[in-house]
């Protein structure tokens, strides 16, 4: 299955005297165009707006790695893809609404995670009770100042140690995280 790379983090050092918000920094450019750089001060890092097309996560990963930004003469060349926190997935027991689950909904301790539902303030598909949500509500609804988030699975730069073959994804379209091929 083909998956999309979120926008790439880079570990830039912007300050801000603003707190827990997300601060458009103005725009970089790459060979793929000119796109928004997008400071999280909560996290320390600061998201590439662009959206790769799907691939691989061992492409991805080198994709990420490989890309270099300019912003105002500066070159960034420090990029990945978000990470997130590895824990057991194996099983039912393995798996939460709750959020404080490794696999499931309503997961912050990734930074995917914490962009949707911390930042961005989506919602997914089940409340941290189990209950099910209207439709209507759920998925990639506020985007901020992101304009190229797609409800489409996005590759983590983690590894499930348990299977190296397969690594961590979010999914906004439902606002949950798994491991996948």
């Amino acid at each position: 299955m083909k998956k999309l790379i979120i926008l790439v983090i880079a570990f830039l050092l912007f300050s801000s005297t603003v707190h827990a918000a997300l601060i458009l920094k103005g725009q970089g450019t790459s060979t793929h165009g000119t796109y928004n750089l997008i400071y999280d001060d909560d996290l320390d890092i600061t998201w590439y707006d662009f959206t790769n097309a799907g691939d691989t996560w061992d492409n991805q990963v080198a994709w990420a790695d490989a890309l270099s930004v300019d912003f105002g003469g500066n070159i960034f060349e420090d990029w990945r893809l978000p990470a997130t926190v590895d824990g057991i997935a194996d099983s039912a027991e393995d798996w939460g609404d709750d959020g404080t689950t490794t696999a499931g909904l309503n997961i912050t301790t990734s930074e995917m995670g914490h962009l949707y539902f911390t930042e961005l303030g989506n919602l997914a598909i089940r409340d941290t009770s189990g209950n099910e949500r209207d439709w209507s509500i759920v998925g990639l609804k506020n985007t901020g100042d992101f304009q190229n988030l797609e409800e489409a699975d996005y590759w983590s730069s983690t590894e499930y140690a348990a299977d190296t073959s397969l690594a961590w994804t979010f999914y906004p379209g439902l606002g949950y995280q798994s491991h996948d091929p």
